[in-house]
């Protein structure tokens, strides 16, 4: 059989991927648009004990799924803004607006999960970003199977908005862009891209989508968009390192 179940996983043995069951899927996007629907039409708002169970239920599936910790930031922040208010486990969490948003993706989403490569190739494309305190360039140091892309390079300037901020920054917003704009070149669905940094802190938010900065938190997402848009195979801290 090319499909087996395995702790609660189905793992295909042709593609090397892992993917969350599909009525494991279903389940989920079901309760995620439940929420969303009586918190946006009816204004009845989880309780402390709900959300916890489904934010549970979804940090269950980021064994088949590496976006888990991006799609889930901001309802982790209510939970633990809760927490910190001392709320009883049966009180409702107002959701924020990125909150919402969010249990809105996993409802439209959750039964399109990618799954979660067992085994990467090796790189077809390696990026390398750089950005300072005006701009970010990009240029591409390998590329064996695409011979049009070994001298290309792509450059631009920061937002306004930008121009203030820490380095770390703006280079996520830099490896972004040079995404977005390799991909504009050729097609790139199935295509393994290993981008390389100067920041770690860029690197973290690039592979795992959140954290403790809401700044570089909100830097990730139009990232990770683009590489599902784009079909990049993405999986975990492999594809984005540090190295010469």
């Amino acid at each position: 059989s090319q499909l087996i179940r395995f702790l609660g996983f189905d793992l295909d043995s042709r593609t090397l991927r892992v993917h969350l069951p599909r009525d494991k899927a279903l389940a989920l996007g079901r309760e995620c648009r439940r929420t969303w629907n009586f918190a946006v039409y009816h204004a009845r708002f989880p309780s402390l004990r709900d959300l916890s169970c489904l934010l549970g239920r979804m940090a269950a599936a980021s064994g088949a799924f590496a976006e888990v910790r991006l799609r889930s930031a901001a309802l982790e922040r209510v939970r633990a803004a809760g927490v910190r208010r001392g709320c009883r486990w049966d009180s409702p969490v107002r959701l924020s607006p990125e909150a919402l948003a969010e249990l809105r993706w996993w409802a439209r989403h959750s039964t399109s999960l990618p799954g979660r490569l067992l085994r990467l190739p090796s790189p077809d494309i390696v990026l390398r970003t750089d950005a300072s305190a005006l701009g970010w360039g990009a240029v591409v140091v390998r590329a064996p199977r695409f011979p049009s892309l070994r001298q290309w390079s792509a450059s631009g300037r920061l937002p306004p908005e930008l121009r203030s901020a820490i380095s770390n920054e703006t280079e996520l917003f830099g490896i972004g862009q040079a995404v977005r704009a390799l991909s504009r070149t050729c097609d790139l669905r199935g295509v393994h891209l290993r981008v390389q940094t100067d920041s770690t802190a860029a690197l973290f938010y690039v592979n795992k989508g959140a954290g403790r900065s809401l700044a570089l938190t909100g830097l990730a997402p139009p990232l990770w968009d683009s590489i599902r848009r784009s079909g990049i195979i993405l999986a975990g801290s492999a594809v984005f390192c540090l190295g010469p």
